[in-house]
């Protein structure tokens, strides 16, 4: 049973009880990347049978408690072999967006929910720290590198918003790397770009995989890339988020009409990278680049 049962303390700061005041608790599953897409199918077919949800009260019986979860170490995956090209590729693209609106432009690094402390243990967005601490988690995220965010406000016609980042399915240090494109009227995602590792299938929705290049091409921007970038371009990714996605950026580019985001609307962006190959959580949030949001700053 210990296999099958998973247990999460609660905390002494939670106000537990049946009356209006007490605390709601929310069971979430996430779900993604089966090794059995059969069996998943089945399981998924009867899960109101397969998830089993239990009204716990006050024990009055001697019991052996089941053990606290451990969380997995996050294995560090180096990327600042790319910083230099990862900043030269924002650099292009910031000075080009600058010069076709004419407005000025900023380059932020989207902001990461989780830090790997120095100890080895990990804060932010992590299930422990929040249970303690009495906060607010949005679940606990250890299948990935956590969030990294990026909020972009108001988009405008004719204002795209460009991601830049690393393409963390080719150096192995992500199962599958997503980004979603939020309606930040309610946190809610209307749309996403995302990539798999060549070793394993599924959920590939548009395409990171060779964007840096083909969007440079597409501005006209890659003969201005230094030789290096243009040797590391591979392994990095660029996406357009706009109202109306230019024809030449194909499917690099995110189109956002009124209806999913209107115009009075703030829009956020996130990253996150799943699920480090030959691990069980995603890899060291420390070691891995923080993309880049490339926007008009009025």
């Amino acid at each position: 049973q210990s296999q099958v049962i998973f247990t999460e303390p609660v905390g002494d700061n939670t106000i537990l009880g049946k009356q209006s005041t007490a605390d709601d608790f929310v069971a979430l599953i996430r779900y993604a990347m089966p090794e059995d897409d059969e069996a998943s199918d089945r399981w998924k077919a009867s899960r109101d049978n397969n998830i089993i949800v239990y009204r716990v009260s006050k024990n009055t019986l001697p019991f052996t408690a089941f053990p606290t979860p451990e969380y997995t170490e996050k294995i560090t995956v180096d990327e600042s072999d790319y910083n230099t090209s990862l900043v030269e590729l924002t650099t292009l693209l910031a000075t080009h967006l600058q010069m076709t609106t004419g407005l000025p432009v900023e380059s932020k690094k989207m902001l990461t929910s989780e830090t790997d402390m120095e100890t080895g243990e990990l804060a932010g967005l992590v299930g422990q720290e929040c249970i303690e601490e009495g906060s607010i988690c949005l679940a606990d995220n250890q299948d990935t590198d956590a969030y990294r965010f990026g909020f972009v406000g108001l988009l405008k016609d004719n204002q795209p918003v460009i991601v830049t980042g690393v393409n963390h399915t080719l150096n192995d240090a992500a199962t599958y790397i997503s980004l979603g494109v939020y309606n930040m009227k309610g946190f809610y995602g209307i749309d996403s770009i995302s990539q798999s590792n060549v070793d394993v299938t599924g959920f590939d929705k548009g395409n990171l995989t060779g964007s840096a290049e083909a969007v440079l091409r597409a501005y006209g921007l890659y003969e201005k890339a230094s030789q290096r970038l243009k040797d590391q371009l591979p392994m990095l990714y660029t996406a357009v988020v706009s109202r109306t996605c230019e024809t030449s950026l194909g499917n690099y580019c995110v189109e956002i009409n009124t209806t999913e985001v209107p115009l009075r609307y703030p829009l956020g962006i996130t990253q996150r990278a799943y699920i480090k190959p030959g691990s069980t959580s995603g890899a060291n949030p420390n070691a891995l680049l923080s993309p880049y949001v490339i926007q008009v700053n009025e």
